[in-house]
């Protein structure tokens, strides 16, 4: 009697394959059905179901993280990066040295607007891991999970798919893009929604120890960045709106308003100047020195919220009905026209040729509709859900809109960063209420959107990695050829440029000092901050060097209109087109005139 029977590997090598396309299976079919918008029941209401959603959420970031992990430094990473290293040789004063970042040397606590605990937390991972780029960048990445999660439970109050509204927030340009920088502000918003959620707990449930953790969190957002001060009036705001009455919790307010009174006092006895206020004066005094017209800047404004939040338009046609999209083509139709007959927006030259600037004319159209559109969408759901929670998810929509655009000292995509989460929750609700009213949505719809915001958000990302990379490859290719002779070589530009121009032996220019000798060599470039033209009678041009970061979008290019950093670059965060090579320029320094 002949028998067939499988060898014990093979069996069980079969039953572990079976067991894993069994768990692909579920997985798979769970994600789906979270995604399905005509679902009318609760699809984070069993555990298996929120640790399958949380496991695709952490997938998500970091398929869309790791491969940008080496970005070089850029913007304002440098005066993050720096202090942390003087926090390691003095941890108690955070800012106590001198920088060129003005053209002239000055101390950190007059440069700097931002408070340390940044730059505490990049200090104690580059201890363990180093300086290098991809580690700190790799410690960057928990706290740009911390606020993808947090986005899912909070979520969870607000729709039935908390799934969808997390991927609807964390798919766009403004959440990659600000999570690969090493500043405060995906920390910032990890406190953020640390805080409301512990908030939320502790008045649902009446428990102190969350009370304390809101507080602390609280602190710990406004000591990452000021603008996490703004907890403290939402929260109190949506606590008085919850109970209709002042209670004995208001009291755990106090938590962060005495310690950022102490950080005040702090401050000011080490640098002479309390850095909290000194960041307000400054914020209203920059804003006012580059004010635009109201008009104008309500537009931009509304222009950055849409391209930074584009999961608005790419949701748009499952948002609202087809008369209102239609009006709305109608309107960037006008807009378009309108651009075509003028020649400047405030300070910002429109692209001379036709093709340019229509393109631009478009892309601005399109997204100032967006932005207006999620201001329409904060509204309607305020009207149609009127009670705490939704006043909550309206004040933080709104706050940050006025914030980014009329009190920030520039409108710029990371002060649009903390709108990614009440964005994500109203595109979901309002796909929900569709359903309820019993208006269908193919829920491959919401697949098809989703891909897209993910394929333009990575591709938004890919540009400023790589404009963030131009100026290390030119830093590091002019340093090799002109560093290291008889002679110093200066710079000017400040942003990552300054970072490795620096680490490899170049110098800034102190227009304060005249420090520059007959024989010199200076390297110029073009995109950057506090530049100053040299006179041509000082200098001989002797090389150039052109890298062209991208070829068909920007993040950073005054020629299209992009200035996701600052407004003062152009008035849209990223913009299509024909991207021009970044130039570096040597000159031959001569002397100073008699």
């Amino acid at each position: 009697m002949v028998r067939n029977v499988l060898n014990p590997p093979t069996s069980a090598l079969y039953k572990r394959t079976i067991i894993s396309c069994d768990a692909m299976k579920l997985f798979f079919t769970a994600i789906l059905q979270a995604l399905d918008i005509n679902s009318t029941t609760s699809t984070g209401a069993k555990s298996i179901e929120k640790y399958i959603h949380l496991l695709f959420i952490l997938a998500i970031v970091l398929i869309c993280y790791l491969p940008f992990l080496n970005k070089a430094y850029n913007i304002d990473d440098p005066l993050f990066l720096w202090s942390a290293q003087h926090i390691q040789n003095d941890p108690l004063d955070p800012y106590g040295f001198n920088i060129n970042w003005y053209r002239q040397e000055m101390p950190m606590s007059f440069v700097t607007k931002n408070p340390p605990l940044a730059s505490y937390y990049i200090a104690a991972a580059a201890f363990v891991l180093g300086w290098g780029e991809a580690a700190i960048h790799f410690t960057f990445l928990f706290p740009a999970i911390a606020v993808a999660f947090g986005t899912y439970f909070f979520a969870g109050r607000f729709c039935r798919h908390p799934l969808l509204a997390t991927l609807a927030g964390i798919l766009t340009p403004v959440f990659l893009v600000s999570s690969l920088t090493v500043m405060s502000d995906t920390l910032m918003l990890a406190f953020w929604i640390g805080a409301v959620l512990f908030w939320m707990h502790g008045a649902d449930h009446n428990n102190s120890a969350a009370f304390i953790a809101s507080g602390l969190l609280m602190t710990c957002a406004a000591a990452t960045k000021y603008f996490g001060m703004m907890l403290i009036p939402l929260l109190l705001i949506y606590s008085l709106y919850r109970d209709r009455r002042i209670k004995y919790y208001l009291l755990y307010f106090l938590i962060p308003l005495v310690l950022l009174a102490l950080y005040q006092w702090r401050t000011a006895s080490l640098y002479g100047h309390g850095l909290l206020g000194e960041a307000a004066v400054y914020s209203i005094n920059t804003s006012v020195y580059v004010s635009l017209g109201v008009v104008s800047k309500m537009f931009i404004n509304f222009a950055f919220i849409g391209a930074c939040l584009a999961s608005v338009l790419l949701f748009s046609t499952s948002l609202w009905p087809r008369t209102a999209v239609l009006g709305a083509s109608v309107l960037c139709i006008v807009g378009v026209v309108y651009f075509s007959r003028v020649e400047m927006m405030d300070y910002f030259f429109l692209p001379a040729g036709s093709t340019e600037r229509m393109i631009f004319s478009v892309q601005f159209c399109v997204w100032a509709i967006v932005g207006i559109s999620l201001v329409i969408l904060s509204l309607q759901d305020l009207f149609h859900h009127r009670n705490a929670d939704t006043i909550l998810l309206f004040l933080w929509t709104i706050g940050t809109m006025i914030f980014a655009g009329f009190i920030n000292w520039s409108i710029n995509g990371r002060s649009i960063l903390p709108m990614i989460i009440p964005a994500g929750i109203l595109i979901t609700r309002k796909l929900e209420n569709g359903i309820t009213n019993k208006i269908p949505r193919k829920s491959s719809s919401v697949i098809i959107a989703l891909s897209f915001s993910a394929i333009l958000s990575v591709t938004i990302t890919s540009a400023d990695v790589n404009f963030a990379n131009t100026a290390r490859f030119a830093a590091k290719t002019i340093c090799y050829i002109y560093g290291g002779q008889n002679h110093t070589l200066w710079f000017q530009g400040h942003w990552g440029y300054q970072y490795y121009m620096e680490q490899l032996g170049a110098r800034p220019i102190d227009v304060s000092h005249q420090q520059m000798k007959p024989g010199d060599l200076i390297a110029d470039p073009t995109t950057n901050s506090n530049l100053r033209r040299i006179p041509s009678s000082w200098v001989t041009r002797i090389d150039s060097m052109s890298i062209l970061p991208s070829r068909y979008v920007a993040s950073v290019d005054a020629h299209l209109g992009a200035g996701f950093y600052s407004n003062m670059f152009g008035p849209l965060p990223f913009a299509f087109g024909f991207v021009k090579p970044e130039k570096f320029t040597i000159y031959l320094f001569r002397g100073y005139d008699d």
